[in-house]
Formats: C-alpha cells, sequence, structure tokens
C-alpha cells in the first residue's frame, strides 16, 4: 500500500477509458484525468485498491491510476482557501498561516507572498522550501477585509433558499 487516507493524488494525465491499470478505467474516471484528489478509502487483499473522494466513492483506483503524491502549483497553492497552513523546513517559525489571496503569514509576522515563491515552491527570500500543505477543515463563512454587503429581504431569502421573517429583537 503506497498511499494512506487523507493523502493528495495527482490521477495520470494520460489516464484513457477502457484501459487496463488493474482495473478498467470509465468515462466517470477518465473526466479526472491530471486532477488533485483526496484517498478516503483503502482496501483490498492482493492489489490494493482506492476511493477518492472526488467520486463519492463509485469507483475503485488502483496506484498505476496515479502519478503519485500530489504536487501543486505555485498558482493552486495560493488558490487554497483561507486558512490554508503551510509549513517550511525552517529550524523556527516555520508555519504560515494564508490570511489573504496572496499572502502567508506566520506567528513571527514575516509574510510569504505570491511575487516570494517560486515555481518549486522553494521561496526566494528565506532560501527554504515549503514541505507540507494542509487544507483548513472548516468553511470560511466571514471575511473581515470584506466590504458590508447591503440586501432586500428578497435576495436574503434567494441567497438562504427559503423564506424569513424579520422580528424585533427583545432587549
Amino acid at each position: 500500500m503506497k498511499f494512506k487516507v487523507g493523502d493528495k493524488v495527482r490521477i495520470r494525465k494520460d489516464l484513457k477509458e477502457g484501459h487496463d491499470y488493474k482495473l478498467y478505467v470509465n468515462d466517470d474516471m477518465e473526466e479526472l484525468a491530471g486532477e488533485i484528489v483526496t484517498i478516503t478509502k483503502v482496501y483490498g487483499d492482493c492489489d490494493t485498491e482506492y476511493e477518492i473522494n472526488e467520486d463519492t466513492g463509485e469507483n475503485s483506483w488502483t496506484e498505476d491510476m496515479f502519478e503519485g503524491f500530489a504536487k501543486l502549483t505555485k498558482e493552486e497553492l495560493f488558490a487554497m482557501p483561507l486558512g490554508t497552513i503551510i509549513k517550511t523546513d525552517r529550524e523556527e517559525h516555520n508555519v504560515h498561516v494564508k490570511v489573504g489571496e496572496n499572502d502567508f503569514c506566520n506567528d513571527d509576522a514575516d509574510h510569504i507572498e505570491y511575487h516570494k515563491v517560486n515555481d518549486d515552491l522553494s521561496l526566494e527570500y528565506f532560501g527554504n522550501k515549503i514541505i507540507e500543505i494542509q487544507e483548513p477543515t472548516y468553511k470560511t463563512i466571514y471575511k473581515a477585509d470584506e466590504e458590508v454587503k447591503e440586501m432586500t429581504i428578497a435576495e436574503i431569502e434567494k441567497e438562504l433558499g427559503y423564506p424569513i421573517k424579520v422580528v424585533k429583537e427583545e432587549k
């Protein structure tokens, strides 16, 4: 078993429907070619098989269908949500949290911005490399830097998907 539950892997870019990678590839699987996916289940006695989050466990996957552990591009790193954590190979102050669209910050107020990261995810000014990336396990529901949005009751109902009634707060 090469991968474990929670590992991020990249599906082969050349994955084709009908080809045999110890299991046959169907058209749904081919649509995920080149994508980064998360392993959700590992099973099998002789040959290890995997289920992935992105197809909700509908298909079985083999190691031959993956290129290996996912290596994010610089663009993919900065497209990750606020709260994403990166760790570098520095000895101290090596944990940075994504605090803005193009900005990670650590507890020593060191900032890693888009232009400070090389394509291989090495860091221009710190002379070290990003060694771990953790996506947040929560959903961001508020960003302090966002402007307050004015909405009508009809717009709020449309956004929520159900009708609301405004009531006066009791003091």
